[in-house]
């Protein structure tokens, strides 16, 4: 999957969207466009989550850090959020003593390609 820039789609568009178009084709052109536009925007690659703002809707891990409410004073580590059980929780919560919880989330970066071992030269 490649994320779109929506920004750039609506400015290379700009003409198109701000139309009144007649014939059904056109119009079905702009209101896909439309459509595409509202769709909801992906988080871009190493930024930050606020668990706040939004958190993982599926159980696979991510990487999260772990601090105190008010200051960004703690660790990052990998968690998983599961969504799906009775209590949603991070694998984190009631682990830590001292008050520390979730902050911020994001997706793992995709792992490093394994070399044949043939290709060392």
């Amino acid at each position: 999957m490649r994320p779109i820039d929506a920004d750039a789609l609506k400015e290379k568009f700009a003409e198109i969207l701000e139309s009144t178009y007649t014939d059904d084709y056109a119009k079905g052109y702009v209101n896909g466009l439309r459509a595409a536009l509202n769709m909801p925007t992906l988080t871009p690659p190493n930024k930050w989550v606020s668990v706040e703002e939004r958190l993982p809707t599926d159980e696979h891990p991510v990487l999260v850090f772990v601090g105190y409410a008010d200051t960004t004073t703690g660790f990052i580590t990998t968690s998983s959020y599961f969504c799906f059980d009775e209590n949603p929780h991070w694998q984190w919560d009631g682990l830590v003593r001292d008050e520390q919880r979730t902050l911020f989330w994001m997706p793992l970066p995709a792992p490093p390609e394994r070399r044949n071992s043939n290709e060392n030269n």
